[in-house]
């Protein structure tokens, strides 16, 4: 229960109440809701955007891992059991979805983790699959795949993060 000065009394566990002991050293306090970030070193903790809802119908998740923004401000994320990367205008509106769970082209069994590089292109991590399916951010579709599974040189096990070196990325990994 938090109460109206924002404390919390006691935690629920199922149907039971555990009271909080009173010799706790700090109480937990709810954040308070802000327009704009906290001045920097306030220590203070703000809710800014919440997008989508839960669900398996365009702008929704059943379980969102990863976040990843690119240069104009759209928001991808990876939906791992909806299999799927869904783009985010900057209000939270769906610009469009990558990847389907099912069979084919565009096969995303567990995306979980997205990066952009400085084309726009986004670099999706698959777990179940141990590879990277970089997506065109021009047509949407598949252009590479990288990795596989295993322990040798290019193979991955059971990946779960993903980053961009731009500037390695495009060295290394030339773009058709």
């Amino acid at each position: 229960q938090i109460t109206d000065e924002g404390v919390l009394r006691r935690l629920a566990r199922g149907d039971s109440e555990l009271p909080i002991p009173s010799q706790a050293a700090r109480p937990i306090r709810k954040p308070p809701t802000m327009t704009r970030p906290p001045p920097r070193g306030t220590g203070r903790v703000c809710e800014l955007r919440s997008f989508g809802t839960s669900g398996r119908s365009a702008g929704q998740f059943d379980a969102p891992v990863g976040v990843a923004s690119d240069s104009g401000g759209i928001r991808a994320v990876t939906d791992s059991i909806n299999g799927r990367v869904q783009l985010l205008n900057p209000d939270g509106t769906l610009a469009s979805s990558w990847g389907s769970p099912a069979p084919g082209p565009t096969i995303l069994p567990d995306p979980v983790a997205v990066a952009f590089d400085g084309a726009g292109n986004a670099y999706v991590l698959d777990r179940r699959r141990s590879r990277i399916v970089v997506f065109s951010r021009a047509t949407g579709l598949p252009v590479r795949t990288i990795g596989s599974p295993g322990s040798g040189p290019g193979q991955l096990q059971n990946p779960t993060a993903l980053t961009i070196d731009d500037t390695a990325a495009r060295k290394r990994i030339p773009m058709p």
